[in-house]
Order: C-alpha cells, then sequence, then structure tokens
C-alpha cells in the first residue's frame, strides 16, 4: 500500500493565492509601498519587536505543549463525577460506613483523577 501525500491541489491553491496578490499589488502600488514600509525592520520601535518576540516565544511554547494543553482542556471541560464521602454513603452489610473494598477503589479513582488533572505531580 502506497502512503504518498497528494499535496497537488494545495500547490496550486497557493498559486493562484500569489497570483492574486501580486495582481492587487499592480493595481494599486501605494499598497505595496504600504507593506514593504511596514515589513522594514529598521523602523520598528521596541515595542514592536518585544510584541514580536513574545508572539514568536508563545507559539513555540503553544507548539511544544500542544498536547499537554489539549488534555488540560479536556479535563476542565469534563463533567465531573462526584463521589459520595464516606457519611453520605448507606451502610454496608459489614456495618461500616464504606466497606474496605469501596474505600480502596474510591482512593485509587481520587488518585486517577488527581493523575488527570496535574500530570507533573
Amino acid at each position: 500500500m502506497e502512503t504518498r501525500h497528494c499535496n497537488g491541489f494545495a500547490r496550486l491553491e497557493l498559486l493562484v493565492i500569489l497570483a492574486v496578490l501580486v495582481l492587487i499589488f499592480q493595481l494599486f502600488p501605494s499598497l505595496s509601498y504600504t507593506l514593504i514600509a511596514a515589513l522594514d525592520v529598521h523602523t520598528w520601535s521596541r515595542g514592536a519587536w518585544i510584541g514580536l518576540n513574545a508572539a514568536v516565544i508563545a507559539m513555540l511554547f503553544g507548539i511544544r505543549f500542544r498536547l499537554e494543553i489539549r488534555q488540560l482542556l479536556a479535563t476542565i471541560r469534563s463533567p465531573r463525577r462526584r463521589i459520595p464521602s464516606a457519611d453520605q454513603t448507606s451502610l454496608s452489610e459489614h456495618g461500616s460506613a464504606l466497606a474496605y473494598e469501596d474505600r480502596v477503589r474510591r482512593d485509587a479513582e481520587w488518585r486517577e483523577r488527581a493523575k488527570k488533572r496535574r500530570p507533573f505531580l
């Protein structure tokens, strides 16, 4: 089975967009001069440089930690299940508020929830 990616249409679309941009710049030369002046880094202020550097760093962090961010957002958005405490549960057959197996199961669920919320701990 061949797993070659077909990206011929993407190249075609990029060429069409480039052709349209060149046509716009030829029809409106002042727009092209304004764009060139805006991209001239010699005229940028210190705030513009700091903003650009902050945006690039934020983008790199976003790319690096995208999976962790998705998992964190998924756990925040997921509906939370309420686990009953010992005083809210009914008496078990052994007479205690929670049987030993129930307490072990509840503690394991709490540990798993804590790991999902804070995987770095």
